[in-house]
């Protein structure tokens, strides 16, 4: 075997390596289900969670348990709760897999394309973006989002393999391609504009080349992937009879709220904070650079295909209602076309492929130094227990089979972590873009003492006057008051009165 082959394998296997410990350290202090934490910090997740858990225990979701997101999403952890006999540490491992899966492949399709030294060098560049913000697109590593980036880093994959052999897609390519394209629409339903910016691009060129068999077998192949996924999703609902509430939740509902979203640029949100605009920026910047790049290599046949990445970029910085951070993780294989030219171009200015090798590797491991010491400076949970903590946990002590209703609102607390009770009703939270009938749902399991526990976290709308009202409300239908945290969390515990 040639010298420097040999060289290259070994490099690839130590960044392989090193990834790997990456995504499993970085998963391990970030995830909340990881066993450093007292509880689950990320409200999002506890729905994923008492979802999960219910369903496990033989309830459907949506139907019985309420929740908007796609229902591959309760699969992942279900099955993580299945590995660790309900208990949410298995949470954690599931997400240690797809996230170290994740990290690999970032590399992976990055060596497609460029050598061990520029793809090394792209990583580095990439970790200034993935940890700027301890960590942003990162975040808790457990989100349907970090799902889809493995499906997205797969499809991208198998694309690029493709595109360096200069073969055109195969049959058993568009399969694999359409069921990565399947398994995102059942977690997130507006990220499947990426498969159809591309595919459906792909399918336009072979249309204009008149190419019909080649068109007919490979629309033919994504088309069954996506129903290889889809049709078991929809015939399992549609037996339990929980196919309607399947489509209203993740379809009617979700629909719903992004209109109520309007058409602004996501620079507007003030929830992503000044640097991260500006990193988003410059990736969007180093996108249209790589589509000028590749238009100027004319043996490349990318130039297209980036051209529609950047429209779906368009749509996506235009179009969604809302979107923190971490939303932007599922445009890493887009940000990696740009990135690997960026690295090129710097890569060349080094004078020797040890100092690049180097520089790289120093620069990521800074990065992640920098996000351990934000967590551990400023951890996701406070070390000590707050009064609240400690008050719910004797409470727990005495009554650990209880459940707790959200009452108009999703509060970050950690009732579903001290019990393992699933809530009997439906509506166990309410959404921020919840609608009067779940509110009214809310109060009817109030006014039959259904819930054990009532959680309320008192927005600036709630005055004190309805804050009476509500005391009064609560007490008329069997419910005190157990603990009032409105000196610093703001939330209000009721419990169910014994008789």
């Amino acid at each position: 075997m040639d010298q420097n082959l040999k060289q290259q394998k070994r490099m690839d296997l130590a960044v392989y390596i090193g990834l790997a410990f990456a995504a499993a350290i970085l998963t391990f202090v970030a995830c909340p289900f990881s066993p450093i934490f007292r509880y689950c910090y990320e409200p999002d997740e506890i729905c994923y969670l008492v979802v999960s858990r219910g369903w496990l225990n033989g309830k459907i979701p949506y139907r019985d348990l309420f929740d908007h997101k796609g229902p591959l999403t309760y699969v992942f952890y279900a099955l993580g709760l299945l590995l660790s006999n309900q208990a949410s540490w298995g949470i954690w491992i599931v997400f240690t897999g797809i996230n170290i899966g994740s990290f690999l492949l970032i590399y992976k399709n990055m060596r497609i394309l460029f050598d061990p030294y520029r793809s090394w060098a792209a990583i580095s560049f990439l970790f200034c973006f993935f940890f700027i913000k301890s960590p942003a697109l990162f975040a808790s590593g457990s989100k349907p989002e970090h799902i889809i980036l493995l499906f997205l880093l797969l499809s991208e994959n198998i694309v690029l393999k493709r595109i360096r052999e200069g073969k055109k897609a195969s049959g058993r390519d568009m399969l694999l391609i359409g069921l990565c394209a399947g398994s995102v629409l059942a977690i997130k339903m507006n990220i499947c504009i990426y498969y159809l910016c591309f595919v459906g691009g792909y399918f336009i060129w072979l249309l204009t080349r008149k190419e019909w068999k080649v068109f007919f077998r490979n629309c033919g192949a994504f088309v069954g992937g996506i129903g290889l996924i889809v049709a078991p999703i929809a015939a399992y609902y549609a037996a339990s009879k929980s196919l309607k509430d399947l489509i209203y939740a993740y379809f009617e509902f979700n629909m719903t709220y992004a209109r109520t979203g309007g058409l602004k640029l996501h620079f507007s949100r003030q929830w992503i904070s000044d640097h991260n605009q500006i990193a988003i920026f410059i990736l969007f910047c180093l996108m249209v650079i790589s589509a000028f790049l590749f238009l100027h290599q004319k043996k490349h046949r990318l130039h297209n295909v980036i051209i529609v990445f950047l429209g779906f970029v368009v749509y996506f910085f235009l179009t969604l209602p809302e979107v923190f951070a971490y939303s932007f993780c599922v445009m890493i294989p887009l940000y990696l076309l740009g990135l690997g030219y960026l690295a090129d171009i710097t890569v060349a200015m080094l004078p020797s492929k040890k100092l690049q090798v180097v520089l790289s590797g120093l620069l990521i491991f800074v990065l992640c130094c920098f996000c351990l010491g934000k967590l551990f400076l400023h951890p996701m949970l406070p070390l000590k227990k707050s009064d609240l903590e400690n008050s719910m946990l004797t409470y727990y002590e005495n009554h650990p089979d209880s459940d707790c209703l959200y009452f108009t609102n999703l509060c970050d607390l950690f009732f579903y972590d001290y019990s393992t009770k699933t809530p009997s009703y439906k509506q166990f939270y309410m959404p921020r873009e919840g609608t009067g009938t779940m509110y009214t749902e809310q109060i009817e399991y109030i006014r039959q003492g259904i819930p054990d526990i009532v959680a309320l976290y008192r927005t600036p709308d709630i005055d004190d006057e309805f804050m009476l009202k509500l005391d009064i409300f609560f007490a008329e239908n069997g419910y005190s008051l157990y603990f009032d945290d409105s000196e610093d969390t703001l939330y209000y515990i009721y419990v169910r009165t014994e008789t």
